[in-house]
């Protein structure tokens, strides 16, 4: 797990990315809304992950019947971390 990081964002994507070598490991599938928060636990066998309205738009586009807030635990697996040949 050393050297690899996540990026999660406003569009819903998270991505698994190698530091060294400057490139992304794994892109997983969007969620509906977007993510502003996501960490590895202590060992990096879990990424846990907030999936909610973030305000980017304003008071005016938030929907409380809609934006739900959810915590979501995803399993890391050996094939999200390897690095890729070059």
């Amino acid at each position: 797990l050393a050297g690899t990081f996540v990026t999660a964002g406003s569009d819903g994507s998270v991505n698994f990315w190698d530091k060294e070598n400057k490139q992304r490991l794994k892109a997983c599938g969007k969620c509906y809304q977007p993510i502003p928060s996501a960490a590895f636990n202590h060992d990096g066998t879990i990424l846990a992950y907030a999936v909610s309205y973030d305000w980017g738009k304003g008071c005016e586009y938030y929907n409380p019947a809609t934006s739900k807030n959810h915590i979501f635990l995803y399993p890391v697996q050996e094939s999200d971390i390897r690095q890729r040949a070059k």
